[in-house]
């Protein structure tokens, strides 16, 4: 055993605590002075995590063993933190057990500082980016576990024009942005990448929620539409037996794209209109009975109502039944055809008599 390996004492300080087998100095053992320095700098307001990054402290796994074998200096850290919380003027409210700081209490000037921001209008996940502001899990937990605090919380919202539900952050001027930037022919996707505009979830939901805008982006894609087919034309215009097949490749997308922007234009299969009631009636067969007399005058009195027998409704043709049916008439009249050159050939085989040319013998 060497000497960085073997025991070594602290001297009469020595606490008899050894540290985790883990730890890189698993056979230090820390002295007294190390546990009163901690309970120390707990008490001064230094976090426990703080504390153990220090190379001269132990780890916190040896300090969470301590404070499980040893209620005395579990009570010591516990008054420790208490007397660091009335300093600070603590509200007694601990930080989420998964952050960093899980040992800090936060002072309830904090939760008033949290109020007073989100009456000002600042969302909530950017004030829990200040580095001197709770975790967004804390403040969300202080609203599950406190009704005053999330009231207080509403409230703010509501005095700032929003609530809970109602984040968006729909601009006019960004909207017009976009608008402007989709005229000239930029993709969509294109335009949420840049980091001045908006991401491309949260264009689609102001389509969603705000009716002008998306009417705006439709009108912006017709017209990008009409500038790529003017586009086409000076590509063609530009085109060199060199350059014909690269020309031909960027016309045929051009042309798909400007019909997926503007199919009512470009398109390749134009939009077609639901039929008028009118014109769908005429597919509709009903069956009406009417009574006369003999001497056909209609009949009169209960027995002249007229009744309906059935109504039948005759589906359109659509444009594959108007095919079957047009290549079935050409088939029949082939097959006439076909029959008739038959005969004719038949009678040319037949020999004529020079005294009967009509064949009646």
């Amino acid at each position: 055993m060497t000497d960085e390996t073997k025991p070594a004492s602290a001297g009469p300080d020595c606490d008899g605590v050894a540290a985790s087998p883990h730890h890189p100095q698993r056979w230090r053992k820390w002295p007294s002075a190390t546990v009163a320095e901690i309970v120390r700098r707990t008490a001064a307001g230094e976090t426990m995590v703080a504390i153990c990054r220090d190379p001269q402290m132990p780890g916190p796994r040896i300090v969470a063993g301590w404070m499980t074998g040893r209620p005395g200096f579990r009570q010591a850290i516990e008054e420790a933190r208490a007397a660091a919380a009335a300093a600070r003027g603590c509200d007694g409210v601990p930080a989420s057990p998964g952050q960093s700081k899980r040992w800090l209490k936060w002072p309830s000037a904090a939760t008033h500082e949290i109020v007073r921001r989100t009456a000002a209008g600042e969302t909530m996940l950017a004030i829990c980016r200040d580095p001197h502001m709770p975790a967004a899990t804390i403040v969300f937990r202080w609203m599950a576990e406190r009704p005053a605090f999330r009231e207080a919380i509403d409230k703010a919202r509501r005095e700032a024009g929003r609530s809970l539900f109602d984040t968006s952050t729909y601009c006019r001027e960004t909207a017009e942005a976009i608008f402007d930037r989709l005229c000239a022919g930029e993709g969509l996707s294109r335009i949420c990448r840049d980091p001045a505009m908006p991401a491309s979830i949260t264009v689609y939901r102001w389509m969603a929620k705000h009716e002008d805008f998306r009417a705006a982006v439709g009108v912006a894609r017709e017209i990008a539409a009409e500038g790529f087919f003017e586009k086409g034309w000076e590509l063609a215009e530009d085109a060199t037996p060199q350059t014909a097949y690269l020309t031909d490749v960027r016309l045929k997308h051009l042309r798909w794209h400007a019909g997926k922007l503007s199919p009512g234009k470009f398109g390749a299969h134009k939009p077609v209109e639901p039929p008028r009631p009118d014109e769908d009636d005429r597919n509709n067969l009903t069956v009406i009975v009417k009574r006369y007399n003999w001497d056909g005058t209609p009949v009169e009195g209960p027995e002249a109502r007229e009744e309906v027998l059935y109504r039948m409704k005759i589906p359109p043709t659509t444009p594959a039944q108007r095919r079957a049916e047009q290549a079935e008439a050409a088939q029949e009249e082939m097959e006439a055809r076909e029959a008739a050159r038959r005969e004719g050939a038949e009678a040319a085989k037949t020999p004529k008599k020079p005294w009967d040319p009509e064949g009646w013998t």
